[in-house]
């Protein structure tokens, strides 16, 4: 498990940092920026929603993990507020920094944690997250009408489309599709190198706010979810499942709808790096 989660972290970060040298003196950073979260809020996540729905519709829907996914993330909502006020953050770095903790596991290491875990929890996980993600950014104002109601119609056009496959022989046409959307997600990554290339990366990793927020978020919580999810259940896919998610190092993409906020990207660089210690001892836990 561990080498899959290296590899691709590694050549996560390769890439990040590739475009920051690239783009060193670009001038309209936020400018990029900011169309890169716009066509990720309208496209990316949208698609990814109406695929997910689709594969919901086709196979058994489970109440009990829509339930499991529910608290699961009021679990993460509530320890991101408590970290928010431990550490008297700014009333304009607030809501970054819940949003960011809270839906950390959106788009982080999917595919590593569909092979190793409950494909069908992680499944309805990631939905229900992929959701909320959309709504409270708009009730947040980040992100506009015109860009919801798209997000909206991009999602009923993939779930359609990606309906059709059982009617159709040639299915050429769903996977360029799917091609598309993958290929756009990968401007995440230009989006991330443009604002490292930007920041003062040793005022950021030298912060004690981010160094104490980014431990209590990479080794206190998985701990703490391990600890609830074992006193309530004996069933080790689930336990593994949801301590894992929690373990993961939050996701670009709300970086990208936070860029001006800084400290964000000290902890998204901090949890990347202590996942490299912090997931081989939370693994050993659960074996």
């Amino acid at each position: 498990m561990m080498n899959l989660y290296y590899t691709y972290l590694i050549s996560f970060w390769l890439l990040i940092l590739a475009f920051a040298f690239v783009s060193r003196k670009v001038t309209n950073t936020n400018k990029i920026v900011d169309y890169i979260s716009k066509v990720l809020y309208m496209l990316v996540v949208p698609a990814s929603i109406g695929y997910k729905l689709d594969e919901k519709f086709k196979g058994v829907f489970r109440t009990d993990y829509l339930l499991i996914a529910l608290i699961f993330l009021i679990v993460l909502v509530l320890f991101a507020f408590l970290l928010v006020k431990l550490f008297n953050l700014k009333k304009t770095e607030k809501w970054g920094f819940i949003l960011s903790l809270s839906f950390a596991p959106i788009f982080v290491m999917e595919d590593v944690l569909l092979k190793l875990t409950n494909k069908d929890l992680i499944s309805t996980i990631f939905l229900l997250m992929s959701i909320s993600y959309l709504v409270i950014q708009f009730m947040n104002k980040s992100h506009s009408p015109e860009e919801f109601i798209t997000a909206l119609a991009v999602i009923l056009l993939v779930f359609l489309v990606a309906g059709l496959d059982a009617y159709i022989e040639n299915i050429e046409a769903l996977e360029a599709i799917a091609g598309l959307f993958s290929g756009v997600n990968c401007l995440r990554l230009v989006g991330l190198g443009l604002i490292i290339s930007k920041v003062k990366l040793t005022s950021l990793l030298t912060d004690r706010k981010v160094i104490f927020i980014s431990l209590a978020r990479m080794i206190i919580l998985p701990l703490f979810v391990y600890i609830l999810v074992t006193a309530f259940s004996q069933d080790r896919a689930l336990v593994e499942t949801l301590v894992l998610l929690s373990a993961m190092p939050i996701s670009g993409l709300l970086i990208l709808d936070n860029y001006k906020n800084s400290r964000l990207m000290g902890i998204f660089i901090w949890s990347s790096i202590l996942s490299l210690v912090s997931l081989p001892l939370i693994r050993g836990l659960l074996l």
